[in-house]
């Protein structure tokens, strides 16, 4: 059964809450009341009813809400913070451990692709995995990712080849079918944006079979990547740490 726009703007709102919720029980580990009190612009007693789980921000109090957290937190920074880089080699290792990073960025994601009717989230990278898994919990939708282990039953599964240029040879992917259905508004995460043509590939096979694209988003591209995928029509690109 195919869900309204108007309940699916529901549900999304009600994810959102949720989330913003847990961020703000970790922002009361560093602050007080009235310090959180200044960051979000709400008074202490809204915000002592949000924190002990009496109500929720709905409403333009949740829109308020988000717009104060975004505003006050350095996702970016925290981004910085927890990688380490060495030439081409990326650890995101210290990002996706952190619970606490994951709801920010998720809460980030979330707000930057609101209103994008997005149905289901593939993660491109074993780094988007986490991600792209947390992300779909508080959304509730459907996540994917691509595997390079032959699937048991190949009915079920599409197969993506693409080519690598660093090393000159192909890579191939399994991507489970349902993914591909009429319905359905694909959000691409990785952890690092590596490869434009896999990202061609996937636009190709995914939008053949008459599925769309939500956006693409990515904790870590390389600018080149960046500049190669600028002409592939798969909604907003969004991207925390460029290098």
């Amino acid at each position: 059964m195919m869900l309204s726009n108007s309940h699916n703007t529901n549900n999304h709102n009600i994810f959102t809450s949720l989330l913003i919720v847990e961020v703000l029980k970790l922002l009361k580990n560093k602050h007080d009341y009235k310090e959180l009190s200044k960051i979000t612009g709400l008074p202490v007693s809204t915000l002592t009813r949000y924190i002990t789980n009496k109500t929720l921000p709905r409403g333009s109090k949740l829109n308020k809400l988000l717009a104060s957290i975004l505003k006050n937190t350095d996702v970016n920074g925290l981004i910085k913070e927890n990688i380490r880089v060495n030439g081409k080699e990326i650890d995101l290792s210290g990002i996706v451990s952190d619970i606490t990073a994951m709801k920010f960025i998720s809460l980030y994601v979330i707000n930057a692709f609101i209103g994008n009717r997005i149905t289901s989230i593939l993660a491109i990278d074993q780094e988007g995995i986490p991600l792209a898994t947390s992300i779909g919990l508080f959304m509730e939708r459907r996540v994917f990712f691509l595997s390079d282990k032959s699937p048991f039953n190949s009915d079920y599964n599409t197969r993506i080849m693409y080519y690598v240029k660093e090393t000159g040879e192909y890579k191939i992917y399994w991507l489970h079918r349902s993914i591909l259905n009429r319905n359905e508004n694909v959000l691409l995460v990785a952890g690092i944006l590596r490869n434009s043509s896999l990202i061609k590939q996937l636009y190709d096979k995914i939008s053949g079979e008459s599925a769309s694209f939500g956006g693409l988003f990515s904790l870590v591209s390389f600018s080149k990547t960046l500049n190669e995928i600028g002409s592939i029509p798969v909604g907003k690109k969004v991207t925390l740490m460029v290098i």
